[in-house]
């Protein structure tokens, strides 16, 4: 059985990797963490998401 994956989905697991890193390697205290982790996220995701749309419109 052939696994079929979207690009979005695993771009959001790498966001979530790259925040997840971003996050323990910057922040020392717990909640500024988790607090840098979700801007990370939602900044990385926000602008993929904006830019793809972008290039849709811009290629037809």
């Amino acid at each position: 059985m052939r696994l079929a994956l979207d690009h979005f989905p695993l771009f959001v697991l790498l966001a979530a990797l790259m925040s997840s890193f971003a996050a323990l390697l910057w922040k020392d205290d717990p909640k500024d963490a988790r607090r840098f982790f979700l801007k990370a996220l939602l900044g990385l995701v926000g602008c993929a998401a904006a830019l793809g749309f972008l290039f849709q419109a811009v290629s037809r």
